[in-house]
């Protein structure tokens, strides 16, 4: 899918702040390798991005940056639901050379929202909400990878005031009692059984995310994979019936989905989803 140019059309305040924010984001990153005497060309950004490991990035190429952060608000180009990653890539490295730090899960809200208000200003346009299957392209855990599922990697031990660092790839995964238990309760549904809603509670970087990307890696690797980055756009895809059976739904960090503004009918839309509905908790 092609991302969509602003020029020719209406432009509303959340495609305006979407540009604003890549824009003065770009001009950050670039100052910063200016006052190194560091290359931040197109290329270069390419090689970084490239460089990372995240999922997809062989995709990525320079010439994007004129797209997604111009100068001229009129060449801005809202980046569609195939580019999101990418972005998030790009954003990722831009924010590391200006040392900021960066909430991965608020950029994509914000695409997301760029997105809708683009869907809905300009409703006889292709978009994600009128293209077949919602303009989305099938993916898989496989495809999608950890990184992108938020699993976050492992972090060596702080040297001092600075914090340790990140080790580039994941570890070897040590099954631990619950893996067991959400193993055994993901299995029947996956063998066509009953649907089931496995939620897993527990304190912060304790591998909730973790444990769940490698049940579903062992189990369903290759299953359609549907992952909504916000309460409206999982409303959406209940509402249009796309969670169907043999469908994995990946809500990480689930309050995201279920608290706040319009939890109620995003709660009902996923209990009406399942015939029969089983919370499991951790």
């Amino acid at each position: 899918m092609r991302d969509s140019t602003m020029e020719g059309g209406p432009v509303g305040a959340q495609i305006q702040e979407l540009h604003a924010r890549l824009r003065g984001l770009r001009e950050r990153a670039e100052t910063a390798r200016r006052e190194k005497n560091a290359s931040y060309s197109q290329n270069t950004v390419q090689a970084h991005v490239q460089a990372s490991g995240r999922p997809g990035v062989e995709r990525f190429r320079g010439k994007r940056i004129s797209d997604w952060a111009p100068q001229d608000p009129d060449g801005f180009k809202v980046p569609q639901a195939d580019s999101v990653d990418l972005v998030v890539a790009l954003v990722a490295l831009w924010s590391k050379w200006t040392g900021e730090a960066v909430d991965e899960w608020w950029w994509r809200e914000q695409l997301e929202l760029a997105r809708t208000e683009q869907a809905q200003e300009r409703p006889g346009q292709s978009s994600p909400e009128n293209e077949p299957d919602g303009g989305r392209s099938l993916e898989t855990l496989t495809t999608v990878g950890a990184a992108a599922l938020e699993v976050h990697q492992a972090v060596l031990p702080a040297t001092g005031a600075s914090p340790g660092p990140t080790l580039p790839t994941l570890t070897p995964y040590l099954l631990r009692a619950h893996d067991s238990e959400l193993r055994t309760a993901l299995g029947p549904p996956l063998a066509g059984g009953p649907s089931v809603l496995a939620v897993l509670t527990g304190d912060s970087s304790t591998g909730k995310t973790r444990a769940l990307y490698e049940a579903l890696l062992a189990l369903a690797p290759d299953r359609p994979l549907l992952r909504p980055h916000s309460a409206e756009d999982l409303l959406g895809l209940l509402r249009a019936n796309q969670v169907t059976a043999g469908v994995v739904l990946w809500l990480n960090e689930t309050q995201r989905f279920l608290y706040g503004q319009d939890s109620e009918r995003t709660a009902a839309e996923v209990l009406r989803c399942w015939n029969t509905g089983r919370a499991w908790r951790r």
